[in-house]
C-alpha cells in the first residue's frame, strides 16, 4: 500500500445485463448470463445510505459515445451489478451490490456524437416493492413480521443483516399496503424500551447482508467505529505504511453545520414535554392528560451533558415543564383479540417516550466530508476532535478542542462519491443528543474588540 493516495479505490466491474437475462445462479458457470462492462463508460458514482431510506440509492453519470442507449434497449428496468474496492490497513474490503435501473433521467448531447445521462439505481427489493401489496394477516414479534416480509414477498434472503426483535407482540391485517410501506407502517409501533426503530440498507458489505432493522437504543450502545480529526495540516500525503494510513483517514476535509442549534424547532416535536389523550373503543375508557417530561434519559451515554440549559426559564417554568407543547392522541381496542395486542396497543405507552428521543436527536448536528472509509455505514458511531477558531495560547481555557462541535455522534445518512480519477470520498451527516459542555455552568461574560 505505500504511496497510494488515501482516496484511492478500485472500479473491479460496473456490469450491465440487457433484456432481462440476469442469472445470479449462473453467473460463475458455463451459461453465463451475458452482460456489458460499462466501467469506462460511467464519468461518476454516487451512492447514498440513511436511517430514514430503505434503499441504497446509486446515481451513475455515464458518458456514452457508443450509442448503447438505443443498441441495448434500455428502459429502466435492467440489472447493474457493480464490485468497487479498496485496501485498507484491515484488507482489501469490496462493496458488490446489485441494482435494478429505476429512472433514466437528464439526457443531454453536449456535441454530435456524444450522449450523457443518468441511471438512477435501487436495490431489487425496492424495485419488486412497487409489483405488489399485502392483503393477509399477521400476528407475531414486529421483528419477525418485518423478517417475513423481505423472505417471502421481497426475496431479499441473501442481504437480510441484523433485524432485531421489538418488546410488542402485535396482530391484525395488512390494510393493502406495498411490503415495504408495510414495514415502515409496523415501524411506527415498534419500540425498545420506549426507543424507535429504523429500516434501512447500508452499502458496507456486513455478512450476513445488508438490510438492517435495528432500535435508537441498539446504535447508541454500538462502539465507536472510526475518530476523525480536523487539523490545520496532514503530513505524509501519500502514506507510505499502515500507521501513516490510518492517521491520514483521520482527516476531515471539510465540515459545515446547516443549523447550528435546532431546540426551537424541536420543542413543538415533543422532545421535553407532551400529553397524551387516549381513548378504548372496546371499554368507553378514556384517558387523558397523560404528560411526559423530558428527565435526562440520553440517547448518546458517550458525552457528558444535556444539549440544553436546563435552568432556562420561560414563564417561570423549565422546558420540560411545558406539556402541552406536543399532543398525542391514541385509538385503543383493548378486546380486538384475547391473545395477542392490536396494532395500536404499544403507541400510548411508548410514542411520548420514543419521539422525544427522535426529536432530541434532531438538536444538534454537523455534516463532514472525510476519505472514503470502508468501516463507516448509516448507524455507526462515531468520534469527532474539532479545534477551536481560537489558539489555545490565546482563549481563557487554554484547551485546543471545541467541546461544542467535538463529541460523539451517529451516522444518519451518507453519500459516497466515487469520479473517474478514482478518488473516493464520503459526507456524512451526524447528529447527537448531548453535549461535552454543561450549559448549567455560568458563563464568564467576555469583551472582545473586533477590528
Amino acid at each position: 500500500m505505500a504511496n497510494q493516495p488515501i482516496t484511492q479505490y478500485k472500479r473491479d466491474f460496473i456490469r450491465l445485463f440487457p433484456n432481462g437475462n440476469y442469472d445470479p445462479q449462473g453467473l460463475f458457470g458455463t451459461n453465463m448470463a451475458k452482460f456489458v462492462d460499462i466501467k469506462t463508460l460511467v464519468t461518476d458514482i454516487t451512492i447514498t445510505e440513511s436511517l430514514y431510506q430503505s434503499s441504497i440509492i446509486c446515481t451513475l453519470n455515464v458518458l456514452d459515445g457508443l450509442n448503447m442507449l438505443e443498441d441495448l434497449q434500455l428502459e429502466g428496468d435492467e440489472i447493474i451489478e457493480m464490485q468497487l474496492s479498496k485496501d485498507t490497513p484491515e484488507g482489501k474490503i469490496k462493496y458488490k451490490h446489485v441494482f435494478v435501473i429505476s429512472d433514466i433521467i437528464n439526457y443531454v448531447r453536449p456535441k454530435p456524437g456524444v450522449q450523457t445521462y443518468q441511471l438512477i439505481c435501487v436495490s431489487e427489493h425496492a424495485y419488486l416493492n412497487q409489483l405488489m401489496r399485502l392483503n393477509r394477516k399477521f400476528e407475531g414479534n414486529i421483528g419477525t413480521l418485518v423478517k417475513n416480509i423481505l423472505v417471502k414477498d421481497l426475496g431479499a434472503v441473501s442481504d437480510i443483516g441484523e433485524i432485531s426483535s421489538s418488546t410488542h407482540v402485535i396482530k391484525g391485517i395488512y390494510p393493502s399496503l406495498r411490503p415495504v410501506n408495510a414495514i415502515r407502517w409496523l415501524t411506527r409501533n415498534a419500540f425498545d424500551d420506549g426507543n424507535p426503530f429504523y429500516f434501512y440498507e447500508t452499502l458496507k458489505d456486513n455478512k450476513p447482508g445488508t438490510i438492517f432493522f435495528k432500535s435508537l437504543k441498539e446504535l447508541a450502545a454500538e462502539d465507536v467505529v472510526a475518530e476523525y480529526e480536523h487539523k490545520p495540516y496532514y503530513n505524509d500525503i501519500n502514506p507510505i505504511d499502515d500507521k501513516d494510513l490510518k492517521e491520514q483517514r483521520k482527516k476531515i476535509l471539510s465540515i459545515s453545520t446547516p443549523i447550528e442549534s435546532a431546540v426551537f424547532a424541536q420543542l413543538k416535536k415533543g422532545a421535553y414535554g407532551s400529553v397524551l389523550s387516549s381513548i378504548d373503543i372496546a371499554t368507553k375508557t378514556v384517558v387523558t392528560d397523560n404528560e411526559y417530561r423530558y428527565d435526562d434519559s440520553f440517547v448518546i451515554g458517550d458525552n457528558k451533558f444535556r444539549s440544553f440549559k436546563k435552568d432556562k426559564k420561560f414563564l417561570e417554568k423549565a422546558l420540560n415543564e411545558f406539556p402541552f407543547a406536543k399532543s398525542y392522541n391514541a385509538s385503543l381496542n383493548s378486546l380486538s383479540f384475547s391473545n395477542f395486542n392490536n396494532y395500536h396497543d404499544a403507541t400510548s405507552g411508548n410514542i411520548q417516550n420514543a419521539s422525544s428521543k427522535k426529536a432530541c436527536m434532531e438538536a444538534s448536528q454537523i455534516n463532514v466530508n472525510v476519505c472514503g472509509d470502508p468501516r463507516i455505514r448509516a448507524g455507526a458511531k462515531i468520534r469527532l476532535k474539532i479545534p477551536k477558531s481560537l489558539d489555545a495560547e490565546l482563549n481563557k481555557s487554554g484547551k485546543s478542542i471545541d467541546q461544542n462541535k467535538s463529541g460523539v455522534y451517529i451516522i444518519y445518512d451518507i453519500e459516497h462519491s466515487f469520479n473517474l480519477d478514482f478518488e473516493y470520498t464520503m459526507s456524512l451527516q451526524c447528529k447527537k443528543d448531548t453535549s461535552n459542555i454543561d450549559y448549567d455552568k455560568e458563563v464568564d461574560v467576555w469583551e472582545q474588540t473586533i477590528l
